[in-house]
């Protein structure tokens, strides 16, 4: 039986989907999984429960070879590559390349900065060639990420594209009521938050509006005062904490519009959790959503910082709000539910073994 050894340091829900999702073919093709706990920091009760855990140590005597999926981007990533292949040259690392971006596109979200070219020396040095080509097979999650990937031509490990992959919910199928206009998901500049929340605050957005704020990133205390003052009991704001699985559900299943206002991504993680749970979405016109969502059918097409695009989107979304969530979710079957994807993931495992 051959092992696959997942390695994911810092946790994230859509993450643990992630897992759970590869977790589901791979099993069901008679494969053990485990996961590594080494450099973890998962809460407690967010661990995946389909794996049983692991340590590097244990690997030490190990003479078969084992397959190793790396989930995240991480500082310890490139110490752990190191770490499989000491203990066994003939170990397997497959990374998950979420975001293969340039320095262009990083002074472009942050401005040009020393922050921003220390950030971007730290992300090329963590996760760029020197990770990249130390593995045995990269996944890009979009036709996007792919092009970026086969442009930089210091990467040379062999790899292809498989989408990112959440494994349907069988809990909590209850239908709740959509009503909020919300932000989920990490607070970032490239994502588009400041321009969320500046409509938010705008008179095209009224105050019996329900807005929903659900991220584990802190957020500033005055700008949540002001949410706050304007919105009331309108507004549910869950920042700055672990967020579980059950309350995450929630928060997509009561969410009318989601915001996917990114100023540019080559995957989101957010937008097939949406899908899954028949969420709309109001998205911007990058690539990598143009590969995925498509106007007035799973959303509506907004430009950031155009507040009319986007009250328009709201009332667009709130008149055809079921019509959007039936399609959300046969696009979340036809791209991102691994009982479809199982013969591209077993496509990557055959080409280690060429």
């Amino acid at each position: 039986m051959e092992k696959v050894v997942f390695v994911c340091c810092k946790y994230k829900p859509a993450h643990k989907y992630l897992i759970d999702s590869y977790f589901h073919i791979l099993h069901n093709n008679g494969m053990q999984m485990l996961f590594l706990s080494d450099f973890s920091n998962y809460p407690s009760g967010a661990l995946p429960s389909c794996c049983k855990f692991t340590s590097l140590s244990d690997f030490e005597k190990e003479t078969n070879p084992s397959i190793f999926i790396i989930v995240s981007p991480s500082k310890s990533n490139i110490s752990i590559v190191k770490a499989i292949k000491r203990n066994n040259k003939c170990n397997k690392v497959i990374y998950i390349f979420h975001e293969p971006v340039s320095f262009s596109i990083l002074i472009a979200d942050h401005g040009f900065k020393l922050r921003t070219l220390l950030y971007g020396l730290g992300l090329n040095y963590f996760n760029g060639p020197k990770l990249i080509n130390r593995c045995d097979y990269i996944i890009l999650p979009s036709n996007k990420a792919l092009q970026l990937y086969e442009k930089n031509k210091k990467f040379k490990v062999k790899h292809s594209q498989l989408n990112l992959m959440f494994l349907q919910q069988k809990k909590g199928a209850e239908v709740l009521e959509r009503h909020y206009f919300s932000y989920i998901g990490t607070v970032a500049t490239n994502h588009g938050f400041d321009s969320y929340v500046e409509f938010l605050l705008s008179d095209f957005c009224p105050s019996s509006q329900k807005v929903m704020l659900a991220t584990n990133s802190s957020v500033d205390r005055m700008l949540l005062n002001k949410l706050r003052d304007k919105f009331g009991k309108n507004a549910k704001l869950f920042t700055g904490q672990f967020i579980s699985e059950e309350e995450m559900r929630i928060c997509y299943k009561e969410t009318l519009a989601l915001w996917l206002g990114y100023a540019n991504s080559t995957q989101s993680g957010i937008l097939p959790m949406a899908y899954m749970f028949g969420t709309p979405i109001l998205f911007s016109p990058i690539d990598s959503f143009k590969e995925f969502a498509e106007n007035f059918i799973t959303g509506y097409e907004i430009k950031p910082g155009d507040f009319v695009s986007i009250s328009r989107g709201l009332g667009f979304i709130k008149n055809n709000v079921e019509m959007l969530s039936l399609n959300c979710v046969s696009r979340y079957n036809r791209f991102f539910n691994p009982e479809n994807k199982e013969k591209e993931l077993l496509d990557v495992l055959s080409c280690l073994s060429d």
